[in-house]
């Protein structure tokens, strides 16, 4: 207890007089010689803690220089006792130790080393494997039960708002990592981060962020970072709608589906590389929000809008035999018959819609009779457009009927065939 509080003590009264990295990295060199002549880990990983902690208040880049100097010894005994697979505990409770869960602190500390461990293979001193160890230690630390509680105890202290100067470092983590992912060291465990650092955002700052990442993408031509934005948009969609309020409909309403139904739907080639591709995506996209925010009447209005246009995509996918987009865009007035609440809106579209559905149905079972082996080709996406042209049917069968009649003829022989 006493050495503890001695070296405490002392480093806090040194860390004051650093003035530049070379001072930093040659006292933290020298302490953890010290620190490694302790036998038990416990020993090790408590003056390691508070070395960070006495540093990184003043030091952000402490954190990073300790964990550098950790990481070989670390490593070589993890893969000797764990048949090559590194534990990241050590570090992980070294970090929340030295931060004594100080959410902000933490978010620094996690921006710094990433910083540092992110620059170009020839200009950063990690290896590959360290970086992803590294990468792996900020998953850990970010899906950690005592951070995500004391994260939460922050955002309920702050009327359930996250608090702007943690926004602000969450949205840097955001950036930062989404343009990661076009470097060639991109991988699993910087997915992870980039993941967990999307459900820290407030809403606000990931639609901002999110549209300036996808709008920068689609001008550079990256079709693989506009994919990547708008999987990340789905799963916003998926795992945060259910607390949407009136006014994060509206914002997301205006500032994403808007721009994804007017400026990337449909606007690449689907002959170009991710262009069929990305329009699936954003199809699906539609539907799931159809499916969690119909709740919003303002939604009603902007779904009637866009039905022409989907209509059109319709038409020209099933005359070109597109069967993937054909499938995205059924199962989308699939949704939208469901959920509208006036029905006689989509009246205009009624006769068409049967149709195509009708006709997909038709040519399925005549396929399956005459053409087995190019059926056996594309089986999968023949079995999901005669799936949704099914559920079209069924959904047109059940919310119009006094307008069936005249199709139920040629519906009951498709069905029946």
């Amino acid at each position: 207890s006493l050495l503890t509080e001695f070296f405490d003590a002392s480093i806090s009264f040194i860390s004051p007089l650093i003035e530049s990295d070379a001072q930093l990295s040659g006292i933290i060199g020298v302490t953890m010689e010290l620190i490694a002549q302790f036998e038990e880990q416990s020993t090790r990983l408590q003056f390691a803690s508070l070395l960070a902690k006495s540093l990184c208040a003043q030091h952000s880049r402490a954190i990073s220089m300790i964990f550098a100097l950790l990481y070989p010894s670390h490593a070589q005994q993890q893969v000797h006792e764990q048949d090559g697979v590194v534990n990241t505990t050590f570090f992980n409770r070294l970090l929340l130790s030295a931060t004594g869960n100080n959410t902000t602190l933490q978010l620094q500390l996690i921006a710094n080393l990433i910083e540092t461990v992110s620059g170009d293979a020839s200009s950063s001193e990690c290896d590959d494997s360290e970086r992803d160890f590294y990468f792996l230690v900020i998953a850990n630390h970010l899906s950690h039960s005592a951070f995500i509680r004391e994260f939460s105890t922050v955002v309920l202290e702050n009327n359930d708002r996250v608090p702007a100067e943690v926004d602000a470092l969450c949205t840097q983590l955001f950036k930062t990592l989404f343009r990661l992912s076009s470097s060639g060291h991109a991988g699993t465990p910087q997915q992870q981060c980039l993941d967990h650092v999307r459900g820290l955002l407030s809403l606000k700052s990931f639609v901002t962020a999110v549209k300036e990442l996808l709008l920068s993408a689609q001008q550079a031509g990256h079709s693989k970072l506009v994919l990547k934005a708008l999987h990340l948009i789905k799963d916003q969609i998926e795992n945060k709608s259910e607390k949407f309020k009136l006014q994060d409909a509206k914002q997301f309403l205006h500032d994403i589906l808007v721009y994804l139904h007017s400026n990337v739907l449909f606007a690449a080639s689907s002959t170009a590389k991710h262009g069929l591709k990305l329009d699936q995506v954003v199809l699906l996209i539609l539907d799931k929000s159809v499916k969690k925010l119909h709740r919003f009447a303002i939604m009603h209005d902007w779904l009637v809008s866009i039905v022409p246009s989907l209509m059109e995509a319709l038409r020209t996918a099933h005359g070109d035999g597109n069967g993937a987009i054909c499938s995205h865009v059924l199962l989308l007035m699939c949704t939208l018959i469901a959920v509208l609440p006036r029905k006689q809106v989509l009246l205009p579209q009624f006769g068409e819609i049967i149709k195509v559905s009708v006709d997909i149905l038709a040519s399925s079972g005549a396929q399956s009779n005459t053409d087995a082996d190019a059926a056996a080709a594309n089986a999968e996406d023949d079995e999901l457009l005669t799936l949704s042209a099914l559920f079209c049917v069924e959904c047109l069968m059940r919310d119009y009927r006094d307008y069936i009649g005249p199709y139920l003829e040629q519906i009951l022989q498709c069905v029946l065939r």
